[in-house]
């Protein structure tokens, strides 16, 4: 387990390392990469790099909200965003 992690690491010099080599994975692997809950961790991460992460919110509440209810999570997702968007 040592030696995996000394080489995740090896591989990924930086955050937008790791960024990177999730979005070249299906949604399935980058559930398994990123370990749950993958939507907020990957706001968080693009955040942490600078890269835009407004659409993808607004996808996710939007998603919550009307495809797939859970007002919880959609309510999460957007408390998350406003707080991204403070710091």
């Amino acid at each position: 387990m040592i030696n995996a992690a000394v080489i995740f690491a090896n591989q990924n010099q930086t955050l937008q390392d790791f960024y990177n080599l999730g979005e070249a994975m299906n949604i399935e692997n980058q559930a398994n990469f990123y370990i749950q809950p993958l939507p907020q961790r990957k706001m968080i991460v693009k955040k942490l790099i600078n890269i835009p992460y407004d659409q993808y919110a607004l996808d996710l509440i939007n998603f919550y909200s009307n495809i797939e209810p859970d007002i919880q999570e959609a309510n999460f997702i957007q408390v998350l965003k406003n707080h991204l968007d403070s710091i």
